[in-house]
């Protein structure tokens, strides 16, 4: 009887750093298992970045050639020569008097 209580006795020693053990590796576990549904979801979310990304790139080439047209055709309506000139006008009649200077200060021209 004594042997077996001293082999009881050896064996639940033994047990108790391998309980301690297996309660340690299931937090970690645990904590793996988060960490993989995060980066999980991050990756759907990444994909769907970049899905939405691609889906724009696609669409800029198509806008930018619309772009283009809708210029190259504005450009063809566009009066040339003097009918051109006459709509613009004199380039100095848009600009204001030119201000002068009065002992060091700038003061406007009055009118």
């Amino acid at each position: 009887m004594r042997i077996w209580q001293a082999a009881y006795r050896d064996l639940k020693a033994e047990q108790r750093p391998k309980e301690i053990l297996l309660t340690k590796l299931s937090i970690q576990c645990e904590s793996l298992t988060r960490a993989k549904k995060d980066w999980q979801e991050e990756k759907r979310r990444l994909r769907r970045e970049i899905d939405t990304l691609k889906e724009l790139n696609q669409s800029l080439p198509d806008a930018s050639d619309q772009h283009c047209t809708e210029n190259i055709d504005g450009r063809k309506t566009m009066p040339t020569g003097e009918a051109e000139e006459d709509r613009i006008g004199d380039p100095k009649e848009a600009q204001g008097p030119a201000p002068r200077k009065f002992a060091g200060n700038l003061v406007l021209n009055p009118k």
